[in-house]
């Protein structure tokens, strides 16, 4: 029982709270759009929301922040 419970510690410590690639590769897409809104001090809700209509709208689109535009 203790070596059970030692595995399972190890494992945790191994995806630091992903619990797969797929994930990791979602919270490095939002940290993305995140920091670019930051960079340009824009809204973040906006930005989301911008960003998710164009997406949805027309796929492969890439939103940038109104600033730059």
């Amino acid at each position: 029982m203790r070596t059970s419970g030692r595995a399972l510690m190890m494992d945790r410590k191994n995806h630091y709270g992903f619990k797969s690639l797929c994930s990791i590769e979602v919270a490095a897409f939002f940290y993305s759009l995140v920091e670019t809104a930051r960079l340009f001090d824009e809204d973040l809700r906006y930005y989301l929301l911008r960003t998710a209509l164009a997406a949805t709208e027309n796929l492969g689109t890439v939103t940038f922040p109104a600033s730059t535009v």
